[in-house]
């Protein structure tokens, strides 16, 4: 085998917090990406959207989140 490149799946994404009076918001800046949700590190991990961005009221309760490729 020659000349093989390497791609990624998908691009780098940064996700970001933004308290705001309607709750926080989390944009994130590449599509392709999902944000799950968990209550602890081991989860389970639920689906919070798949469309940036993403907003969740403040008397949410504390949660983890991650961005996952589509």
């Amino acid at each position: 085998l020659y000349d093989l490149q390497r791609t990624e799946a998908c691009p780098p994404a940064t996700l970001t917090a933004t308290p705001t009076s309607a709750g926080t918001v989390f944009p994130w800046s590449v599509e392709g990406y999902r944000l799950l949700g968990a209550e602890t590190l081991a989860g389970p991990w639920v689906e919070l959207g798949e469309a940036s961005p993403v907003t969740l009221p403040a008397d949410a309760p504390q949660r983890f989140f991650r961005l996952v490729c589509q």
